[in-house]
């Protein structure tokens, strides 16, 4: 568990890095119909940034890089990604990983990590595949990654889980009562009745269930699909809003 503990962490360093994957044509009516789209489309929030990124494990293995290498290619074959991406590899005693960047357009990444954990018994291990897909500016290609990422997995006979993040812009500061009767709206336009969290001067970060997102996972012995957040940030003055389902991952 530590390892796998180790090797999502790297994961999650390495896609930070590069925020951002391709060209995207999805029907408007299946968007604006997405309970996490109407959600953040209540905000009034600027698009900022989409990632919709999936993992799942391939296999009780621990893999040579001969057999990685061909995996990534296969896994870009999927995405319609013909051209050559940027390797980088990871070589450890217990932990063998390659990431996999290609920019598409300018602002537009698609992001493959595998990584293959020896266990502590030596004779076995545990191979994992994250996918992430993302774009600046704009959150349109929400479904379509969606559809690519779960494309990429089927070509490896795995059905992976699937998160989204979504985040937007407001000019200037929100108040407190400004900020919670803004999730209240956004909370609202996704069919969430009932809300946890937080609610501070610096941030506000408040999580529910709704019964029109079909996935969603279990915190402290409740239903959790839809994590929106508010926070300030005096570098650019701008209120960042985020939408994370089923949770936000990482630093916000």
């Amino acid at each position: 568990m530590k390892k796998l503990l180790t090797a999502v962490i790297f994961c999650g360093v390495i896609a930070a890095m590069y925020f951002q994957p391709i060209q995207a044509t999805v029907g408007q009516d299946r968007l604006h119909e997405d309970p996490i789209f109407r959600a953040f489309d209540k905000s009034g929030a600027a698009p900022y940034e989409l990632n919709i990124q999936g993992w799942a494990k391939i296999n009780d293995e621990y893999m040579d890089f001969s057999n990685l290498q061909p995996m990534v290619t296969k896994v870009g074959e999927a995405l319609a990604i013909n051209e050559e991406f940027t390797r980088e590899t990871i070589r450890e005693e217990t932990m063998r990983g390659i990431t996999a960047i290609k920019e598409m357009n300018p602002g537009e990444y698609a992001v493959i990590v595998l990584q293959t954990l020896k266990n502590e018994d030596k004779n076995s291990g545990e191979t994992y595949l994250i996918l992430t897909l993302s774009r600046a500016g704009d959150i349109s290609a929400m479904h379509t990654y969606r559809d690519q990422i779960l494309s990429a997995f089927q070509s490896l006979q795995r059905k992976p889980e699937v998160s989204t993040w979504l985040t937007g812009t407001l000019p200037g500061q929100l108040t407190p009562t400004e900020a919670n009767q803004l999730l209240k709206e956004m909370f609202t336009a996704a069919g969430v009745k009932d809300t946890r969290g937080i609610s501070s001067d610096k941030l506000v970060s408040l999580s529910g269930y709704s019964p029109l997102i079909p996935e969603y996972t279990t915190v402290a012995g409740r239903k959790v699909n839809i994590n929106i957040a508010v926070r300030y940030h005096t570098n650019d003055a701008k209120t960042y809003v985020y939408l994370g389902s089923p949770l936000l991952d990482g630093e916000y």
